[in-house]
Formats: structure tokens, C-alpha cells, sequence
């Protein structure tokens, strides 16, 4: 009787051990937390219910990956996914706001800026673009680039001339691009990688024919991060070129001069 009365009490405990084994994926649980605060937003459900129901859906699959314990850097990249659908929708949300806004104003000039910058995104879609404060944003990951080189790959090309025929298409459009690193070794040689890395970039669209003088690169060595620097897939998150483009003739303000 002793013995039928502790193998239920072990296999509870045996449970119970397992589930503190599996500790909480912080990548998971950012998006999570941007996924609730997009929520609470009661212009999801009005003006962006199909991307946030993208997102919530691509939250559940991370979600799943996570309790059916699939590998990190698999559950990672599912909350990758989920964070940008989440920047979808709130780009959707301003975007729908604005042009509320525009409605109401009766403003034709702002009608056209609104449209000019709608078109821009629905041009580069390709790439992933959205809309930020700065201006159009475009992200190459760690695949432009071999470990620790500062050589675009061969099959980076197709991106790179995407985004070169956009601009010479629009050549009042300045653009800045901008390095990053990840946190693994020193401040000066993830500071110079960065460099270079931009640099890569900027070169490869003034040999595509966009003119050099439109054109400002930047690194930021492992400033700010997009992921946790203590994962292998976030870091590879955090190895990045994003290049921004101007929603007007005018040069888009460096990384570093937001608050």
C-alpha cells in the first residue's frame, strides 16, 4: 500500500521537474509582450484585423514550437516572425489612422505624401519593408554575408538590385545604411566589421548606378540589438544591415540622433 501511494507522488514530482527544465525562451516571451500590447490597441480589430490575426497565428505557432520543446533557434525565428507581423499591423494601424486623419483635414498635400509613402512599401514588399519614423525600413540578415566577412555573397545580388532599381526609379529619395553586429568579440573590431559591412552595401548599389552622394553608411558595432545576444539565433538576428530610405528629398536622420 506504502509503495501504491508513492508512485503517483515520484511521477508528479518526475512532471514537475521536467516542466522546471524548460525555461521560458526570452525571444517568446518579447513577442508575447508585443503581441499584447498590440491588443490593447482597440484599432487592431477596426483598421488591421487580417495582420493581427496574422500575427496572433504566427504567435500560436512559436508558442506551440515552444511547449512541443523544437529546437531553440526554430522557436526563435517563429518569434522573430511574430514580431514583424506584429510592425505590420502597427504600421497598418498608423497608416489607416493618417489616412483618417487626411479625410478629415482635406489636406491634398498630405494625401499625396501618404500616398507616395504607401507605394514606396508596396514597391520594395520584396524586401520586407516597412514603415518607421525615420522612414522606409529594409533589413538584410546575416545572409548577405559569410561569418565574421564583410563580402557581399553571390546570392545577395537579387536583393541588392531590388532595392537599386527602386531607387534609381526615384532619385529624389536619399538613403542611410547601417551596420550591426552581434555581442561576441571586442567593441573596436564589431565597430569596424559594421563599417565595412554597410560599406558592402553602399558600394554594391552605387555599382548598380545609384549615385554615391545619396547614399550614407553607418555602423553601430552591437548597439542596438533586435534579439538576445545570448542565443545563437538571436544573435544571427543581430548581424544586420537595414538600409532606410527618405520619405522626401531629404536625408534621413542617423540611428543614433532618436531617442
Amino acid at each position: 500500500m506504502r509503495n501504491t501511494v508513492l508512485i503517483p507522488a515520484l511521477l508528479a514530482l518526475s512532471v514537475g521537474l521536467a516542466a522546471c527544465s524548460h525555461q521560458p525562451n526570452v525571444n517568446l516571451e518579447n513577442a508575447k509582450t508585443n503581441f499584447s500590447a498590440l491588443q490593447t490597441n482597440p484599432e487592431a480589430t477596426k483598421v488591421a484585423a487580417l495582420e493581427t490575426k496574422d500575427a496572433s497565428e504566427w504567435l500560436d505557432k512559436a508558442q506551440k514550437a515552444y511547449l512541443d520543446k523544437e529546437d531553440e533557434s526554430t522557436v526563435d525565428q517563429l518569434a522573430y516572425l511574430t514580431n514583424q507581423r506584429v510592425e505590420v499591423a502597427k504600421q497598418t494601424i498608423a497608416l489607416r489612422t493618417a489616412e483618417n486623419k487626411i479625410k478629415n483635414a482635406g489636406s491634398d498635400r498630405a494625401q499625396a505624401l501618404l500616398d507616395a509613402r504607401d507605394a514606396q512599401i508596396k514597391q520594395l514588399r520584396g524586401l520586407n519593408a516597412k514603415q518607421t519614423e525615420r522612414g522606409t525600413l529594409v533589413t538584410f540578415g546575416d545572409v548577405l554575408f559569410d561569418f565574421d566577412q564583410a563580402s557581399l555573397k553571390a546570392n545577395s545580388r537579387d536583393s541588392v538590385t531590388t532595392l537599386a532599381n527602386y531607387l534609381i526609379k526615384n532619385p529624389d529619395r536619399k538613403v542611410i545604411v547601417e551596420g550591426y553586429t552581434d555581442s561576441k568579440g571586442s567593441a573596436a573590431y564589431n565597430q569596424g566589421l559594421s563599417e565595412r559591412r554597410a560599406n558592402a552595401v553602399k558600394n554594391a548599389l552605387v555599382r548598380a548606378g545609384v549615385e554615391p552622394s545619396r547614399i550614407v553608411a553607418q555602423g553601430y558595432g552591437k548597439e542596438y540589438p533586435v534579439a538576445d545576444n545570448a542565443s545563437s539565433s538571436g544573435r544571427a538576428q543581430n548581424r544586420r544591415v537595414e538600409v532606410t530610405i527618405s520619405n522626401d528629398n531629404q536625408p534621413v536622420a542617423p540611428r543614433s540622433s532618436m531617442q
